[in-house]
C-alpha cells in the first residue's frame, strides 16, 4: 500500500512538473532563399545574451521550413536571436561594412549600431507563445 502511494505520488509530481513548462515557436520571415541553415539561439537571461545560449537549434532550409519550436522551457524570460548562416559555417559572417548574412531578434528589436539589447529583445513567457522575427 505505501508504495501505490509513494507511485501515485511520483506520477502526480511529474504530472504537475510537465505541466508547468512552455514553448515558444519562432517563425522567420525575411529569407530570400532556402540556403544554408537558421541558427536560432535561445538565451533565458541578460549575462549570458549573445555570448552563451540557452538553447540553440539549427535548421537546413532545404526542407522550405522556417520554424522552430523550442520545448520543454520553464516560465520566464527569453530573448532568441536568428542568423540565416547561407554558407553554413555556424557563425555570422562580417565584411568590411558589418554583418553580410542576414540576422534578426525577437521583438524585431533594431540594431542599427550593434547587436539590439537584451532589454528590447525579452519576451515574457508565462503560456505557449508564437513570435515572429524579420531577418535584415
Amino acid at each position: 500500500m505505501k508504495s501505490t502511494l509513494l507511485i501515485l505520488a511520483l506520477m502526480v509530481a511529474i504530472g504537475a512538473n510537465a505541466q508547468n513548462t512552455v514553448t515558444l515557436k519562432v517563425d522567420v520571415a525575411g529569407i530570400k532563399d532556402n540556403k544554408g541553415q537558421l541558427m536560432v539561439s535561445l538565451f533565458n537571461n541578460s549575462t549570458d545574451y549573445l555570448k552563451k545560449a540557452y538553447k540553440v537549434e539549427k535548421l537546413d532550409l532545404s526542407s522550405g521550413i522556417k520554424t522552430i519550436e523550442f520545448t520543454d522551457l520553464e516560465p520566464g524570460e527569453y530573448a532568441v536571436a536568428v542568423v540565416h548562416d547561407e554558407n553554413m559555417n555556424n557563425t555570422l559572417d562580417f565584411g568590411d561594412m558589418g554583418p553580410i548574412e542576414k540576422y534578426g531578434f525577437s521583438n524585431n528589436a533594431p540594431s542599427l549600431y550593434g547587436p539590439a539589447e537584451y532589454s528590447q529583445t525579452k519576451v515574457d513567457l508565462q503560456e505557449d507563445k508564437s513570435i515572429s522575427i524579420t531577418v535584415q
